[in-house]
């Protein structure tokens, strides 16, 4: 089972994506800096779809006019929650 885990010790971000079997942390791969959580794997495509609230707007960036700030809210990694999808067929596998 891959579940979420918030603001632990050996966390990267807020909320990071870890492994039941072993309480093992994806790793940096996946996890961000950021709050990563929602997971859901597809075992027949052997993909995890996760949420990440990844950002890579700068906190003290400033905007003069609205148009700006909506193109830098409209990339992917803005911050607002974007699903992601990896593969995690290595990982299933060496479970086997």
């Amino acid at each position: 089972m891959i579940f979420s885990g918030y603001n632990r010790e050996d966390g990267l971000g807020s909320g990071d994506l870890y492994m039941s079997y072993r309480d093992e942390k994806l790793g940096k791969n996946i996890n961000s800096a950021f709050m990563d959580y929602y997971p859901f794997v597809g075992y027949r495509t052997m993909t995890l779809c996760f949420t990440s609230r990844r950002s890579a707007i700068s906190e003290d960036l400033t905007f003069e006019a609205i148009n700006p700030l909506i193109k830098a809210l409209s990339k992917t990694e803005s911050g607002m929650s974007v699903i992601y999808s990896v593969s995690i067929k290595d990982k299933l596998l060496e479970r086997k």
